[in-house]
């Protein structure tokens, strides 16, 4: 990791940093299986057996517990992979890290997880928020982080099925926002950190030692602007101005380190580059098998492109990355109407797909190519009617 500016990392820690995604919260083993981040291995695995015999005979989510329960009723592959998640001893650490603490009153029922098991949000949250006030409970505000993306991130999640509205969007921008806010609260309360350590020493397993805390503490701001980063570009691929504005005044004004935040953009418009790096090679593909309709997988090309180029764009400082992916895109579409155009000679489709390609053209040499073969598509047109406009 010598680009990164962050420090080494745990191998699994790691990992999960490059996989993160948007369902962080969502998916969160605690919340699929429904029970207390402290739940010992014998509960973990009663409940989550008793789950999996419901998932498979008429699933509903009313019989899930826990705060927030899950809507959809989880599937029996979720639990399955959530229970194997809780095995892990410094995967479980990561999962407890992203859902709600209750208080450390073993015999005590914490009230506010408790209204949240009926989703009644606000009463938790005023019930956190003096907590938070008087410094009587130091995970009050790493909860309220943890409600509030959660919240975001089920907006997002039913985004990908149903159109949502503008109302639901701002509510979304706004818990997705006082999210931010606690998590500073969190990374900054010593407190909190000291009782993370302390459970590291509960757990007391060989896998998990002193420096986990730290590498967690100092990945959260990571995790949090790629999560950002990621929601920026799911609103550039809808065209959603508003939201794209929004967010990307969130991660310029995030107040991490300038060269984190790059960093995570990158990170994530390169994940998008790669998708059309795929894309493109799968273009490459049809028409070295099939170069008379190479034009088809051309066409899905660039219907596929223009969603993924604006995410890219979407994200602050990734000129570069965008670039080159307009040009490997470019190129792409050089090379398979070269084939296509030896196999057809078919110049009214060529040259419409090649008009369509020229604004991705950035590179000089790129650009070129196109010009040539533009050329030699015109000088057709021309000899099968000299009429013809240029």
């Amino acid at each position: 990791m010598s680009n990164n500016p962050i420090c080494r990392l745990s191998d699994l820690l790691e990992l999960f940093i490059e996989s993160v995604e948007l369902d962080l919260f969502r998916a969160n083993a605690f919340r699929i299986v429904g029970v207390n981040v402290r739940a010992p291995d014998s509960e973990i695995r009663k409940q989550g057996e008793k789950l999996q015999f419901i998932s498979r005979h008429g699933p509903n989510t009313a019989m899930l517990s826990g705060p927030l329960p899950l809507d959809p009723f989880p599937t029996d592959e979720m639990i399955s992979e959530a229970l194997q998640r809780l095995r892990d001893p410094e995967r479980r650490l990561i999962e407890e890290f992203f859902w709600f603490w209750p208080n450390e009153e073993p015999a005590s029922e914490d009230p506010a997880l408790a209204f949240l098991r009926n989703r009644d949000t606000d009463s938790a949250t005023l019930i956190w928020n003096e907590a938070e006030r008087s410094g009587n409970q130091h995970h009050a505000s790493h909860n309220l982080a943890v409600m509030f993306h959660t919240l975001a991130l089920d907006i997002e999640y039913a985004k990908q099925t149903d159109a949502t509205s503008e109302k639901l969007a701002k509510l979304q921008y706004a818990y997705w926002e006082k999210g931010l806010a606690h998590w500073r609260k969190t990374l900054a309360d010593e407190e909190f950190w000291h009782r993370l350590q302390a459970r590291v020493f509960e757990l007391n397993d060989p896998q998990l030692n002193p420096v986990t805390v730290g590498h967690l503490r100092t990945s959260l701001p990571l995790i949090l602007l790629v999560i950002t980063a990621k929601i920026t570009a799911n609103a550039a691929a809808r065209h959603a101005d508003f939201e794209i504005r929004k967010y990307q005044r969130l991660i310029r004004e995030s107040g991490f380190d300038e060269e984190l935040v790059e960093y995570a953009t990158h990170r994530v418009a390169n994940h998008i580059r790669s998708q059309i790096s795929a894309n493109c090679k799968a273009s490459e593909a049809n028409a070295n098998l099939d170069p008379a309709n190479a034009h088809e997988s051309l066409q899905r090309l660039l219907n596929q492109s223009a969603a993924l180029l604006a995410a890219i764009d979407a994200l602050p400082n990734t000129t570069v990355i965008g670039n080159e992916a307009r040009d490997e895109i470019a190129t792409t579409v050089i090379n398979c109407l070269s084939r296509y155009w030896d196999q057809v000679r078919d110049w009214r489709v060529s040259r419409e797909l090649l008009e369509r390609t020229r604004p991705y053209a950035v590179s000089l040499v790129v650009r070129e190519q196109m010009d040539y073969l533009r050329a030699e598509f015109l000088r057709a047109a021309f000899n099968e009617n000299p009429s013809q406009p240029d």
